[in-house]
């Protein structure tokens, strides 16, 4: 039951990101400017992924945190949204918060995996996968908001550090892949 949650919450991941990035690309093309996609990208994305590491991370206090991070996460999205809105609201904020809160969970799975000791082969492990994943793309994410104004401002730096993010981007996709490969799998 929970591999099928874990299988459809994963899906919906990507879904979100894939839409996200060809609303992004029509609107541009149309010439409409807008980052609310990305707002509302990060508001969808947290919760999921909340509920992956709820049901993930045997620590009680970390799955009762969990649930309580989702009604907090939701109340500031929605209150930042109310008292910033515009079409080109600034996401770095938000997705910051959010971008801390994965990391601290991925770290805190990797602590949970590794002090049980109950996987015998994480390569087999379809959570391993997709924390991996996470870790990755929230890192480099991470990176390269703490550095987004000295990024921005020049082209040159941007060039070589954008492709990173690209990189970064296409491990995540590959690894989430995986993990949902390895759902249909048993694993441990």
């Amino acid at each position: 039951m929970i591999r099928k949650r874990h299988f459809w919450i994963m899906l919906s991941v990507l879904c979100i990101g894939i839409s996200t990035d060809l609303l992004t690309a029509i609107l541009i093309k149309f010439e409409i400017y807008s980052t609310i996609q990305e707002y509302i990208y990060s508001l969808i994305l947290g919760p999921l992924v909340f509920l992956l590491y709820k049901n993930e991370i045997s620590i009680r206090t970390v799955k009762l945190l969990s649930t309580a991070l989702i009604a907090l996460y939701f109340i500031f999205f929605i209150s930042y949204f109310i008292l910033n809105f515009d079409l080109m609201i600034e996401v770095s904020i938000p997705y910051i918060t959010l971008i801390i809160i994965v990391l601290m969970l991925s770290l805190t799975y990797l602590f949970d995996t590794f002090l049980k000791m109950e996987i015998p082969d994480l390569t087999k492990s379809f959570f391993f996968w997709i924390n991996t994943g996470f870790m990755v793309y929230f890192g480099f994410s991470l990176f390269l908001h703490f550095f987004s104004e000295v990024v921005t401002q020049d082209i040159n730096i941007f060039m070589y550090t954008w492709p990173i993010q690209l990189i970064s981007t296409i491990f995540f996709n590959i690894t989430i892949i995986i993990g949902v490969w390895r759902t249909k799998q048993i694993s441990y």
